[in-house]
């Protein structure tokens, strides 16, 4: 058997270093958060438990971990959700 001509390339450790990096980065820019009810409760000035009553009462948008009682709150979501609801009282405004 003839060996073949097209061979793959061998990379250094430099190389194979440098495109983990950026193979991480570009996992990293896709990859979505999921925060908790004290995360986003920072982030929207509020306390915890309005978070929690929210979710209850399907205000915002949120899992729940399956067999547990714990809920999550997927950033993308919560940040357009926000951006909905700033939307909406500017409209209301004019």
């Amino acid at each position: 058997m003839r060996k073949s001509e097209n061979r793959i390339p061998l990379l250094t450790s430099a190389e194979i270093r440098d495109l983990l990096k950026e193979m991480m980065r570009i996992a990293g820019e896709n990859r979505d958060r999921y925060l908790t009810a004290g995360e986003v409760a920072k982030m929207l000035k509020v306390k915890p438990t309005t978070v929690y009553r929210w979710a209850c009462r399907g205000l915002v948008p949120h899992v729940k971990i399956e067999g547990t009682e714990t809920l999550r709150f997927k950033e993308s979501s919560i940040k357009k959700w926000v951006d909905d609801h700033e939307k909406r009282g500017k409209e209301s405004q004019t």
